[in-house]
C-alpha cells in the first residue's frame, strides 16, 4: 500500500511496536527443550494481551488457511513451518519466528533466526543475512528500484558463500498481509519498479548454505531446503521515504 494520511503512518507504527515486542519476548524464551508449539502459545496470549490480531492465523496462500499465529523455522525449514509439539529444540539449532499482527486493520511482518544456546558456530552465517537485509534497506528510499534492494541481499548472501532463496519473495503490505510489489531476494541494480514516498514493504532475506532448492515439508506447509542445509530469514517492515525507510518493526 501506500499511505494516504498520517491516521495510517501512525497506527502502523503502533502495530509494529507492538509486534517487536511480541517478537523480542518470543525470541528471549528460546531455549533447549522447549517445543515450537510453546513460542506459538506464547505469541498468540501476547496478541490477546495486545488487542490485536495475528495475520497468518487463517491466511491462505494457496495451500488453504494456515493455522496458527507463527511460522516456527528449524535448521533446514525456511518458511511456513507449522509450529508442533514434537518439534523440540536443541542447542545449537537455528530458529526463524516469522510472525504478523493487525492493528486497526494494517498489517505488519517481520522475522528473525538466532542459534540457540551459547555458542556461535553459525555467526558467519546469520551476519551474512543480518549485512544482507541492512544494505538493503539503505537502499530503501525514493527513486530506488526494487531490484537495487534484491541486488544487495543477494550480493551479502553470496559473497560469504550461501545463495539466497530464487523462489520466495518479500511483498508489499498494508491493507492486505502480502502486496504488490514483489521483492526477490536476488536481482541487477537499477531494474524493478521505482520505489515511491509512502510505500510499505516487507522486506526480507532468505536463504542457505545450501542449494536453493526448495522442497514441501512433513506438514504440508513448511517449505524446506532440498539438501538439508541450514537455512536462515530476517524481515523488516518498512516505510519508504525521500532519504531512507522507516523501520515500523
Amino acid at each position: 500500500m501506500i499511505l494516504n494520511n498520517i491516521k495510517q503512518l501512525q497506527y502502523l507504527r503502533q502495530g509494529g511496536n507492538i509486534n517487536r515486542s511480541i517478537l523480542e519476548g518470543a525470541l528471549n524464551i528460546i531455549r533447549p527443550n522447549i517445543t515450537t508449539l510453546d513460542i506459538e502459545t506464547f505469541v498468540s496470549k501476547k496478541m490477546q494481551e495486545y488487542e490485536v490480531q495475528p495475520a497468518f492465523l487463517g491466511y491462505d496462500a494457496g495451500d488453504g488457511p494456515y493455522p496458527f499465529a507463527t511460522c516456527v523455522s528449524v535448521n533446514h525449514q525456511l518458511v511456513h513451518t507449522l509450529p508442533s509439539k514434537k518439534s523440540k529444540i536443541k542447542k545449537g539449532d537455528l530458529v526463524t519466528i516469522d510472525m504478523g499482527v493487525i492493528y486497526k486493520g494494517l498489517n505488519t511482518d517481520t522475522a528473525y533466526t538466532v542459534e540457540v544456546g551459547n555458542g556461535h558456530v553459525h555467526d558467519v552465517f546469520l551476519s551474512a543475512g543480518k549485512a544482507g537485509l541492512n544494505n538493503a534497506l539503505k537502499k530503501a528510499k525514493v527513486g530506488n528500484r526494487i531490484g537495487d534492494l534484491s541486488y544487495e541481499m543477494q550480493k551479502s548472501a553470496e559473497g560469504a558463500g550461501f545463495n539466497v532463496s530464487v523462489d520466495l519473495v518479500g511483498h508489499g503490505i498494508g491493507k492486505k498481509l502480502h502486496e504488490p510489489p514483489q521483492i526477490p531476494c536476488y536481482g541487477k541494480k537499477d531494474t524493478g519498479e521505482r520505489l515511491k514516498e509512502g510505500m510499505v514493504l516487507a522486506i526480507e532475506i532468505m536463504y542457505m548454505q545450501g542449494s536453493p532448492k526448495l522442497t514441501i515439508g512433513e506438514d504440508g506447509f513448511s517449505l524446506d531446503t532440498f539438501d538439508g542445509s541450514l537455512s536462515a530469514q530476517f524481515e523488516h517492515t518498512v516505510v519508504i521515504g525521500k532519504k531512507g525507510c522507516e523501520i515500523l518493526v
